[in-house]
């Protein structure tokens, strides 16, 4: 065997000891082989790349830096891959380069770390076809590091800072983070545009996108526990009413049942506070549970979120499985869409709803968002309604475009006397009025089995 194939077959060992995280006999090898005189150069250059490998998985940066730079550097040089491993050791040192650049921004370099990230560019533009350089990992890494170069520069160049936070929490990049469990690069990132926008004095969106990067931490790790600090700063600077910091937390800590609790009750008292609790309550909608989902987009759109998934969400609850609850869901549905007043797509969904649902409840809540959106192209039919005799849809008109769903929804019930007598228990008096505008009996419970009494019947 010549010195030649010896020293190939040493490579070949030694780059599998480092493949079974062997690292110190394999420091040894390549040490023997690179004390070689006249070594080939793709000898060599593979034999610098595995020992930067080695000081790469042992922390030892600078060094790793140097190895891999030599190594990638010869064998370009000579035209030759090192032995199957090129992408890999240039990939190695892009982490490296990423480390370096964090410890240059942390210790307030900046131009230092500019230097190091066209640095880590030129790696990606080299080496991005090779096997084993993971190029939107490293593209994703740079635009993070960008970002919080821009951010420690100052208010200057912020939206330099934001621009890049934003390409790393957009695809491919938070896909890829997210399914390598690398979550804590999306959370940096959304911290980060949240710290900006609470430097800028936007409490409200920072409060958006601080807690929207809890989603990417451990709750009791030390970076949530900062972010949950910067989430209380944001909160008192827009002094947030107590009652509602209250039942934000809930949302955020409670069980299941504590947080749809919680939701119910934002929709009422958050009023004006939409930017405040709008991510919260996402962030509890994206936990799977489509109940929470359903809950949490009523809440946002009653208190003002018009956008497309809220809208979607909403939508298609207005044809949900077959169930015992299906006409109350999409009364509730129906109700988060009475709130759509700038989406006049919506107008036509309720116009269908009200000619054809099978339930006169959930037709009568579609005639009340009708109402409370005061959309004229809803007018016409509303008119037709009120002319042949539904009560709802009189009151709907009367009230078009002043009153909401609950309003409209409250003065048709009590347009209708409530006094009538159980055929089930005898029980004579004010019955209870469902969701759905059934009368309920207050002392057995039976909906629907009740007549309504003369009224010089009285009470009883």
């Amino acid at each position: 065997m010549t010195e030649s194939e010896r020293n190939l077959s040493h490579i070949q060992k030694a780059a599998q000891l480092v493949n079974v995280g062997d690292y110190e006999p394999a420091e040894k090898l390549l040490k023997e082989i690179l004390g070689t005189p006249e070594l080939a150069s793709n000898i060599k250059a593979s034999a610098l790349g595995l020992l930067g490998l080695i000081h790469k998985f042992g922390e030892k940066y600078l060094e790793a830096q140097d190895l891999l730079e030599s190594g990638l550097a010869l064998g370009r040089s000579q035209g030759s891959a090192l032995e199957g491993i090129e992408g890999i050791c240039a990939d190695a040192l892009g982490d490296v380069y990423v480390t370096a650049a964090h410890n240059m921004v942390n210790a307030g370099k900046m131009e230092e770390a500019h230097k190091i990230v066209r640095k880590l560019r030129q790696i990606i533009i080299t080496y991005s076809s090779q096997g084993g350089f993971r190029t939107v990992h490293h593209e994703g890494m740079t635009l993070l590091t960008e970002g919080m170069i821009s951010t420690a520069k100052g208010s200057g160049v912020w939206a330099n800072a934001l621009d890049r936070f934003g390409q790393v929490v957009s695809s491919p990049y938070k896909e890829y983070f997210v399914s390598k469990n690398l979550k804590f690069v999306i959370g940096l990132a959304y911290a980060n545009i949240g710290r900006i926008h609470l430097a800028q004095g936007s409490c409200e969106e920072a409060t958006q996108y601080l807690e929207e990067s809890l989603r990417y931490y451990d709750r009791d790790s030390e970076d949530a526990k900062k972010i949950l600090q910067d989430v209380a700063k944001a909160r008192s600077e827009k002094q947030l009413p107590g009652e509602i910091q209250k039942l934000l937390d809930d949302v955020r800590f409670g069980d299941r049942k504590t947080k749809l609790d919680a939701i119910g009750q934002l929709k009422d008292v958050a009023k004006g506070h939409l930017g405040a609790v709008r991510q919260i309550i996402l962030n509890a909608m994206a936990t799977g549970d489509s109940v929470l989902k359903f809950t949490g987009a009523v809440a946002l759109a009653t208190l003002g979120d018009e956008s497309d998934p809220i809208i979607e969400a909403l939508v298609a609850n207005l044809t949900p499985p077959s169930s015992e609850d299906e006409n109350i869901i999409k009364f509730y549905a129906l109700e988060g869409l009475s709130y759509g007043r700038g989406r006049p797509e919506i107008v036509e969904t309720l116009l269908k709803v009200a000619q054809h649902d099978e339930n006169i409840g959930v037709r009568n809540g579609a005639i009340y968002a009708l109402g409370a959106i005061g959309n004229p192209a809803a007018r016409g039919f509303l008119e037709y309604q009120s002319q042949h005799g539904n009560k709802s849809a009189k009151i709907a008109l009367e009230l078009f475009g002043k009153a909401d769903f609950h309003e409209i929804n409250k003065v048709d019930l009590d347009s209708s006397s409530d006094v009538r007598k159980c055929k089930n228990c005898g029980y004579i008096g004010d019955m209870r009025i469902t969701l759905l505008g059934k009368k309920k009996c207050p002392q057995c419970g039976n909906v629907g089995q009740n007549v309504p009494l003369l009224p010089d019947q009285g009470k009883k």
